[in-house]
């Protein structure tokens, strides 16, 4: 559960935004969808992957709700094509209808919504992923994408997951049309850039969660959760009211470190493996994850993704695109 997908425009105003004009001629046109946490990994890739539909012709307006519109983040999602960049209270997650009302649209104008929780408690997960869908079903939202987990059909002891699977749950039985993203470990946690808590659950991940060294670790790019939201809206007659199980590698721990090194040049970053035990034997979440990947009991075929993502990445073409994006950027 951890995922910079589609096409992105660099632009602001219409002197520099080919589209600009275009957009001013046809926005009535354009089907409007709201996106909670767009500036995040997954939201942002989904914006870009939407956007990019755009490109040819306005077929999405897209409304970036935002804590500071000034932000790096949200400048740069707000050259893709058909997005406006809208600013929320700070707890615009936590009030979703004040959210929607932002926006400037009306009930029965908005047609998509995307729903993503960071990394917060389970409690603030339960609390703001059924207020968006309450707010959303207020507001007329006809196809809403929730971003969760994979998950079995029986409970699991990872408390984080069994909110997902709450939220999944009221979404479904609320009447509105749906789809759900349910995604594996993000590849983008592996990288050296992300945060540094990371390289606590990457050790977690290599030395302390599986008791057989066989077993396979199943990932995603956040990439191709992005696409594969941005599909579902694009394409509702094969996606409306369906969870789509996201993974696109599954390797062994020793595995993902071989890849890392062959395509990186130098070992994944990690910590202290003695740490690392020590915080998964006393933070609860990282023990019940930890526990939640050795009893996986419920693999993603990768083939099944690839139904819809045909070029859905995999670990080494993930790293290779990621090398390659640095190295343009004189990194």
């Amino acid at each position: 559960m951890y995922i910079t997908w589609g096409l992105e425009y660099v632009g602001g105003d219409a002197c520099r935004h080919p589209h600009t004009h275009l957009y001013t001629q046809n926005m009535a046109a354009t089907k409007n969808i709201v996106v909670f946490g767009g500036t995040g990994q997954q939201g942002s890739a989904f914006i870009r992957a939407l956007g990019a539909y755009n490109a040819s012709a306005p077929q999405y307006s897209i409304y970036l709700l935002s804590r500071d519109p000034s932000a790096g983040s949200s400048k740069r999602l707000e050259s893709v094509p058909g997005v406006k960049v809208v600013q929320v209270a700070k707890n615009y997650t936590d009030e979703p209808v004040a959210a929607f009302t932002a926006t400037g649209l009306k009930k029965g104008e908005v047609h998509g919504a995307f729903s993503m929780q960071g990394y917060i408690s389970a409690e603030a997960q339960l609390h703001q992923g059924i207020a968006i869908a309450d707010a959303a079903k207020d507001y007329g939202v006809k196809h809403i994408i929730y971003c969760s987990f994979d998950l079995p059909d029986h409970p699991v002891s990872w408390t984080e997951a069994e909110a997902k699977r709450k939220i999944e749950n009221h979404i479904k039985e609320s009447g509105m049309g749906y789809t759900i993203l349910g995604d594996t470990d993000f590849m983008d946690n592996w990288l050296p850039t992300n945060k540094y808590m990371f390289k606590f659950s990457r050790t977690m991940v290599l030395y302390h969660s599986y008791s057989d060294p066989k077993q396979k670790h199943q990932m995603i790019s956040t990439r191709d959760i992005g696409r594969a939201g941005a599909k579902a809206i694009h394409e509702p007659e094969k996606y409306l009211n369906k969870k789509l199980r996201l993974a696109g590698d599954e390797q062994t721990p020793a595995d993902i470190e071989r890849i890392y090194k062959e395509v990186m040049g130098k070992p994944i970053e990690t910590t202290y493996s003695f740490v690392a035990l020590l915080m998964k034997k006393t933070i609860p979440m990282l023990g019940q994850m930890a526990e939640y990947f050795d009893q996986n009991d419920h693999p993603i075929p990768l083939e099944e993704t690839r139904a819809i993502l045909p070029d859905v990445e995999n670990l080494r073409e993930f790293l290779e695109r990621y090398k390659a994006e640095q190295a343009a950027k004189g990194k």
